[in-house]
């Protein structure tokens, strides 16, 4: 986007300052296409996609988790149980 706002820049004070039509089309011209392809560009970056997709994740049923804690030497294990609905 930047590079699109800096050549539009450009190409207005190419216009403004370029004193014949001449050298204003021949150097305007090639800028104005630049423009152009920028953007198109830009339009083409759009996201879309083909609606939501399927729901990744964890599938649903009944886990075991180990959590286990250590405090220096001391070290105590627990089972849980983790429900995913």
């Amino acid at each position: 986007m930047p590079l699109l706002l800096l050549s539009i820049l450009l190409l207005v004070l190419v216009l403004r300052f370029v004193r014949t039509r001449r050298h204003r089309l021949a150097v305007a011209l090639p800028l104005a296409v630049f423009v152009a392809f920028l953007v198109l560009q830009a339009m083409g970056c759009g996201g879309g996609g083909s609606g939501p997709s399927a729901a990744t994740g964890t599938p649903a049923g009944t886990y075991t988790v180990a959590v286990t804690g250590t405090s220096g030497s001391i070290t105590h294990t627990t089972a849980l149980t983790l429900i995913v609905n």
